[in-house]
């Protein structure tokens, strides 16, 4: 069993740890609100900084949420992992103000505490970070920041105009990702293609969250 408070309190010193040379820093709008990332070092800065290329820069304004970010590999400091029993293929603590992740496959590490607005994301070396991470980070972190501000990080593409747009949703593999794309060039707007965030209301809003767009040779 993990302790959340205590977790995140290990992982916050070895980011601490790795970041004594502090690496680089960005700042984006997101939703209306700031979001800072800090990176120890810069090798993980260049896998995920450009996912987020697409947003307003932001400089010299308070962070709505901050994410530090490092990897094992490039900074020299590692921590304990959990082990993995019984076939899970991850952790999850997420009732609490301090929320936890595993991600054992890939051995990811994404925690948020709720009260700092305050969350960490680490992976074991940056060589072997999954496409899908480097074209949508934070996932866990953003679906739990956004769902205390009433928003909400959902599984759906989204195209439109200044008029108006539309929300694309089905399960994964359904064509939601070949659907944006093809809007690519044309007079809608690409919003996303797999991960938006929705702001509910009395005009609906879907706020763009990634640059980045998934296709196969078949798509």
């Amino acid at each position: 069993m993990i302790d959340p408070i205590a977790a995140f309190a290990i992982a916050e010193r070895a980011f601490e740890a790795a970041n004594v040379r502090p690496g680089l820093e960005a700042c984006y709008r997101v939703a209306g609100r700031v979001l800072a990332l800090r990176f120890a070092g810069t090798a993980l800065a260049i896998k995920l900084l450009p996912a987020f290329a697409h947003l307003e820069a932001i400089e010299g304004t308070p962070a709505d949420l901050t994410i530090c970010c490092w990897d094992d590999a490039s900074s020299g400091v590692s921590i304990p992992e959990p082990i993995r029993e019984g076939g899970r293929r991850g952790l999850e603590y997420a009732d609490g103000p301090v929320r936890i992740a595993w991600e054992i496959e890939e051995r990811t590490l994404q925690a948020y505490d709720s009260r700092r607005r305050l969350a960490l994301f680490r992976a074991p070396d940056v060589a072997e970070l999954a496409t899908w991470e480097q074209g949508a980070p934070f996932r866990r972190i953003l679906h739990w920041w956004s769902a205390e501000l009433g928003l909400q990080l959902v599984h759906g593409a989204a195209v439109g105009t200044e008029v108006g747009g539309v929300l694309i949703i089905g399960r994964g593999g359904s064509g939601k990702s070949t659907m944006a794309l093809a809007c690519v060039g044309s007079s809608l707007g690409y919003a996303a293609d797999d991960y938006c965030i929705l702001e509910l209301g009395v005009c609906p809003c879907v706020h763009s969250v990634y640059s980045s767009g998934k296709a196969d040779a078949a798509s």
